[in-house]
């Protein structure tokens, strides 16, 4: 999930862009569970259950105690 980024992303500054694989907006609880939103391509073992399956996909993801 939001750990997993590698922290890519593209600067054009002659078109005013800022491009990313992934944004975040949330926070961290005292038991390092995420709670808050993802957008962009999401890979995430524990949103499918394996790693086989570890691509939860691309769109927008709500996060609550990591889940």
């Amino acid at each position: 999930m939001l750990n997993s980024w590698n922290g890519d992303l593209t600067i054009d500054e002659n078109n005013g862009t800022i491009l990313a694989t992934m944004l975040g907006a949330g926070f961290k609880d005292s038991a390092n569970r995420f709670n808050g939103v993802l957008m962009g391509d999401v890979s995430d073992q524990n949103h499918r259950g394996t790693a086989a399956d570890a691509h939860a996909g691309t769109g927008l993801f709500g996060y609550h105690e990591g889940a």
